[in-house]
């Protein structure tokens, strides 16, 4: 069985704290490989390895390369993400490299020939957009209802709001 090997170089917005680091790393590994999960095929203990990982003290940054199959990338990718939202503050966080969040960068590269650019896009689309939709739409319900809020205390439709005795239920009178 020929395996596609895809590479991942995870940048954290951590290095001065190598437990931490190692932590993402493990937590990583540990969603793809055994004992978590069975291996995809008989001759293969593992499904994902860290190849590196680099820390830049200055920076406060670290590069953990991992490198999985095309199915496993994903689930590894993900575990690694979170564990670092999980253990990255970076309200107290310092270095001089800028930095997005917690997680700044989650290239994939292909190693083996037959795994193609266009493929790990559908990979990266597939895992995140889920994501990028629902939190693009709750941004938009969240700017909608405080506009409601905000045309709803200026217009003074809030005074004008009674109780209907015969039906039980709040009746605006613009609404009538």
């Amino acid at each position: 069985m020929s395996r596609q090997l895809v590479a991942c170089m995870l940048n954290v917005s951590e290095a001065r704290r190598k437990d931490v680091v190692e932590k993402i790393a493990k937590e990583a590994l540990a969603a793809v490989n055994p004992p978590a999960v069975k291996p995809i095929s008989s001759d293969w203990a593992i499904n994902a390895t860290a190849l590196n990982i680099f820390q830049d003290i200055d920076y406060n940054r670290s590069v953990i390369t991992l490198v999985s199959s095309e199915d496993c990338i994903g689930p590894c990718v993900e575990a690694a993400c979170e564990k670092a939202y999980e253990l990255i503050d970076l309200s107290h966080h310092e270095g001089v490299h800028p930095r997005l969040g917690a997680v700044d960068l989650v290239p994939l590269h292909p190693i083996s020939e037959g795994v193609s650019l266009p493929r790990l896009g559908q990979v990266a689309r597939g895992k995140y957009a889920d994501f990028r939709f629902w939190g693009s739409l709750g941004l938009f319900l969240l700017l909608l209802l405080l506009l409601l809020l905000i045309i709803f205390l200026n217009t003074g439709v809030w005074k004008d709001m009674m109780i209907n005795d015969e039906r039980e239920h709040f009746v605006c009178n613009f609404c009538r």
